[in-house]
């Protein structure tokens, strides 16, 4: 588990929420599926606070038709504290197809957090999955 000094949390006063930013990875898919793998963490003083802690942690990434819907931040209870609360994202994508990321993905009045500068390589550009990876179309 990665403990980072420069996390960066926002707080939503209206829900009681914490909210911060995932790691994404984008890697070619074994066949012709796109795929989402998530991988929760977190700590806790026992391994069932841990477990709730994980289970606390809410994120919506999903598939709609042609879009892959992912959102800038993920979020878990306050009361929760911090507990090394971490999702990583595996996005799969068939090699051979093209991604195109929304220009909103990037605002530039957002705090620059790494995991929140690596969206601003992909926004508002298209891609195309290689075996290497996303190679961005000129």
């Amino acid at each position: 588990m990665m403990i980072d000094d420069e996390i960066i949390l926002l707080v939503d006063k209206n829900t009681d929420r914490l909210l911060t930013f995932p790691h994404l990875r984008f890697v070619p898919s074994s066949d012709s599926l796109v795929r989402i793998r998530q991988r929760i963490s977190a700590r806790g003083r026992t391994i069932d606070e841990a477990e709730t802690r994980k289970y606390n942690m809410t994120y919506d990434a999903r598939i709609e038709q042609n879009n892959l819907i992912l959102p800038m931040l993920y979020s878990f209870p306050v009361e929760d504290l911090i507990r090394a609360q971490e999702l990583r994202l595996t996005i799969e994508i068939p090699k051979g197809k093209q991604v195109r990321f929304d220009e909103m993905l990037y605002n530039e009045d957002l705090p620059e957090h790494r995991n929140y500068r690596y969206f601003k390589r992909y926004a508002g550009k298209t891609w195309l999955m290689k075996e290497q990876g996303l190679t961005e179309l000129r």
